[in-house]
């Protein structure tokens, strides 16, 4: 999707009934169980980026592993959403931004977080993303990639739920694992630890990969 078209998207109702819409999903769910499970390995009292921060959804995972959590999101309406979150206790700086043009210094936190967002860039602005993510975080990048997997079964392919590498689903779009590796090294990142988040999409994998800043 277009820079554009993600700026406008998350608007309006579409902002304040998304999680209502998708917060009992099993890809939902799975998401955050993966999301409180890697951040056990980050050091309690440490701070973190969460960009897009969206509804906050996981800002009370951030409080319960003991985080120092900013937020940022380039929706307003989303970033009403969040601060509803906020003042509720779970606690957080929420700043307008995009990923492509963070408004921190280099190494301002010692993680950084994107989920979902990568799903929706073409190869040139994933890549462009996940260099900015790494120049804001000191040690650690955590995100969220859907990629091609192995053949799929005979009843994925009969519901014709494929996905080619490259192309859309539902979409978003299923990235090639040579770009992600790409990716990850021109940034300077390494895969510390994975978890592949069950989704619903045959033919296609969803991992959740915490990644390590090279020396």
């Amino acid at each position: 999707m277009e820079r554009r078209q993600l700026s406008e998207a998350y608007t309006g109702a579409f902002a304040s009934d998304y999680d209502d819409r998708r917060s009992q999903s099993a890809k939902w769910l799975a998401e955050t169980e993966a999301v409180r499970a890697l951040l056990t390995d980050l050091p309690k009292g440490s701070s973190l980026l969460d960009v897009p921060v969206g509804t906050g959804r996981f800002l009370g995972l951030y409080r319960e592993a003991g985080l120092d959590a900013t937020g940022v999101d380039v929706s307003a309406d989303m970033l009403r959403e969040a601060a509803a979150k906020a003042i509720a206790g779970r606690g957080a700086v929420l700043v307008g931004a995009s990923v492509f043009a963070l408004p921190f210094a280099n190494a301002a936190f010692e993680t950084a977080l994107c989920v979902r967002l990568l799903n929706w860039l073409d190869a040139s602005d994933f890549c462009l993303a996940l260099t900015e993510l790494a120049r804001v975080s000191r040690r650690y990048v955590l995100v969220g990639i859907r990629s091609k997997a192995g053949r799929p079964g005979l009843l994925g392919t009969f519901l014709g739920r494929r996905s080619a590498a490259g192309e859309t689903t539902s979409r978003t779009i299923v990235h090639e694992k040579s770009l992600i590796a790409r990716g990850f090294r021109d940034a300077g990142l390494a895969s510390v630890r994975q978890s592949l988040v069950p989704h619903g999409q045959a033919g296609t994998d969803y991992v959740f990969y915490l990644l390590e800043k090279r020396a």
